[in-house]
């Protein structure tokens, strides 16, 4: 399986992938110095692209739009790709965050716990003294002998969303769980749109810590607005890079559809929108057990649990998705997609 192919899925193009592959797909792309934004996605995600155009070139021309929810899993698994899986949020967020300590350990950089992770400052002041390092040691003609800083980048991340408190919470679970993250920052947003002194602030503090994993616990479709209004890329785009046939396309060409959408690019790697994944993780909230995860029927444990919230919603969404899925799946309706790297056009 091969997870840069993308499923059509009513017009939204679902990476075939599964928990493992995305996971090494992002820790790859990072050392590799690869940046862009991954929509975590479910059926409520790809309905509300339906209305939304602007929510479908998003998912359309992230780095990743993975498959959170099992019914499209299984529309993928029905085009041939059997080996694909759910990537639900809140764990591909502990599955990250638990290979990048190893990456850190192995970059020199030793566990701190949680009183004494590193700054943002601190950080700076660290890459600063390994570039003066390598220049040292590139002027001496000599090869780093084992044991000092290695070739593998150090893995850093920063928290947006929820409350202070959600925060706090967050960062103290995931250090005690995972010793040695580096979470480099954190911001709790106004639960309103930013304003144009909040942006620049905001931009700052990152740039300040340059974090690879840029995670963002907002709900769908906000957390995806802001992912594309914040690429790290600015006006360039993933999806765009060659033609079908692998030559290279013209300047104009390589402009995405969302170019205009993002105004406030961040000094980040790569922004991730996990929604509940921050009270999940903080203990706010309990997940569903793991039968019900699999089973496709964790929509039915959510509004029992918030029923009043959450019935409007899954009024429309559920059978809404089951009749267009199935008018996709016996051929009555098509849908078209980007100039992605699909396996077919369905």
């Amino acid at each position: 399986m091969t997870g840069n192919i993308r499923v059509n899925v009513l017009g939204v193009g679902v990476n075939a992938t599964s928990m493992d592959a995305a996971v090494n797909r992002l820790l790859e792309a990072r050392q590799n110095g690869e940046s862009g934004y991954v929509c975590v996605t479910s059926v409520h995600g790809v309905m509300e692209s339906q209305g939304d155009e602007h929510l479908r070139q998003i998912h359309n021309h992230s780095l990743m739009t993975v498959p959170d929810g099992m019914p499209l899993v299984w529309m993928g698994q029905e085009y041939g790709f059997v080996k694909m899986g759910r990537v639900y949020g809140p764990d591909l967020m502990l599955a990250v965050c638990e290979q990048t300590p190893a990456l850190n350990q192995g970059s020199g950089v030793t566990g701190q716990g949680s009183e004494d992770s590193l700054s943002c400052e601190a950080l700076a002041k660290r890459e600063g003294q390994r570039t003066e390092n390598r220049g040292q040691q590139s002027e001496n003609g000599g090869s780093r002998s084992e044991g000092l800083i290695s070739d593998r980048k150090c893995c850093t991340h920063f928290l947006y969303g929820a409350t202070e408190e959600t925060l706090r919470k967050l960062k103290a679970n995931l250090e005690a769980k995972f010793p040695g993250i580096q979470i480099v920052g954190m911001v709790a947003p106004p639960f309103r749109p930013l304003t144009d002194e909040e942006e620049v602030d905001l931009q700052q503090k990152v740039a300040a810590c340059k974090p690879d994993f840029f995670w963002v616990g907002l709900s769908t479709p906000k957390q995806e607005k802001f992912m594309a209004a914040h690429c790290p890329q600015g006006a360039e785009c993933h999806e765009f890079q060659k033609s079908e046939d692998g030559s290279q396309r013209s300047a104009s060409d390589l402009r995405s559809p969302i170019s205009d959408l993002c105004k406030f690019p961040l000094e980040a790697g790569i922004l991730i929108g996990v929604g509940a994944a921050f009270d999940i993780h903080a203990g706010n909230v309990k997940d569903s057990p793991k039968w019900i995860k699999n089973s496709g029927l964790q929509w039915l444990h959510r509004l029992c649990k918030e029923p009043r919230r959450l019935w409007r919603r899954y009024l429309w969404i559920v059978p809404g998705f089951i009749y267009l899925a199935a008018l996709q799946l016996l051929g009555v309706r098509k849908y078209n997609l980007p100039n992605l790297s699909t396996r077919k056009e369905l």
